[in-house]
């Protein structure tokens, strides 16, 4: 039973229709053109990609543009900016159909691009790193040059030289907060992963941070190692954990040598690991510390 009272009810045409108009927008009409040259990309979107020639199949099989328009912003210069739909623009131009669109009442960001493609394909780091470069960050186009040089998967290129471990430092890099921190080191790592590349499992990352613990450790001979590893290549077994590859490098590397040649790989690099841990405990204990005294 309705018990709001009669003198609350009002009828549709009685609505302060101009004051709901103004809180929720008008709804943007759908406009159509083959007038190609008045798009550009938004700066810092992710790249195009290769599925844009699945996509002119498609359309060309049964063109449902008109029923997915793409949205836009118009720029000072007239420009229509393309928000999301790059990849429906593309496919469009090359069939030279009419593509259709929508302008959006507000600028949208780059932010807000991603977080609607999160319903479609999520952005990964590559489509963040490529943005980055597009805003014109050098620390994301040093990464990119690093990565293509070294032949290196994105998460293993920002270990080497960044020192990004994932979970935070992934969302840190969605931010454009990635930083080089140690390149040189990086390129030694990369070479060596190099002189691998063919001998041994060097896309494991696990192996990968093993190789990196070991270089860290002074006096440890880099053409020994290679050497050795690429000897034994065949004694070279996947292993579940880096700590377990980081045995198996010791075992390799002082294999047939003197006991004076000797080196405590396992040691040594468990000592870094309870330095680094402990600089991070005490670190973790300062940002506490200094947001107490903020607040």
């Amino acid at each position: 039973m309705n018990t709001t009272p009669k003198s609350e009810l009002k009828a549709l045409s009685e609505l302060p229709s101009e004051k709901i108009k103004k809180r929720i927008g008008q709804p943007s009409k759908i406009e159509s053109t083959t007038q190609y040259d008045r798009f550009v990309f938004k700066r810092g979107n992710r790249p195009v990609r290769g599925r844009v020639t699945s996509l002119i199949a498609a359309i060309d099989k049964h063109n449902q543009l008109a029923e997915y328009p793409i949205l836009v912003s118009e720029r000072q210069d007239g420009k229509l900016e393309i928000a999301d739909g790059q990849h429906r623009f593309e496919a469009a131009k090359a069939l030279r159909v009419p593509i259709f669109y929508i302008i959006s009442r507000h600028q949208i960001t780059i932010e807000q691009i991603a977080a609607a493609n999160q319903l479609q394909q999520s952005w990964n780091l590559s489509d963040w790193m490529e943005s980055w470069i597009g805003r014109g960050n050098p620390e994301y186009l040093a990464l990119k040059n690093f990565a293509r040089t070294f032949q290196l998967p994105i998460t293993v290129s920002m270990e080497l030289i960044g020192g990004s471990l994932g979970g935070t430092q992934t969302e840190a890099f969605k931010h454009g907060k990635f930083k080089v921190l140690d390149m040189e080191f990086g390129q030694t790592v990369g070479h060596v992963l190099g002189a691998l590349r063919g001998h041994l499992p060097v896309a494991d990352l696990r192996l990968v941070r093993a190789i990196m613990r070991v270089l860290r450790i002074d006096g440890i001979d880099i053409d020994r190692l290679i050497k050795k590893l690429v000897a034994h290549a065949s004694a070279f077994e996947r292993q579940a954990t880096w700590l377990k590859y980081v045995e198996l490098i010791e075992r390799l590397y002082n294999r047939n040598v003197g006991v004076a040649d000797r080196v405590s790989v396992v040691f040594e690099v468990d000592q870094m690991e309870r330095e680094r841990r402990s600089q991070n405990v005490a670190k973790g204990m300062k940002t506490r510390s200094e947001r107490k005294k903020a607040a």
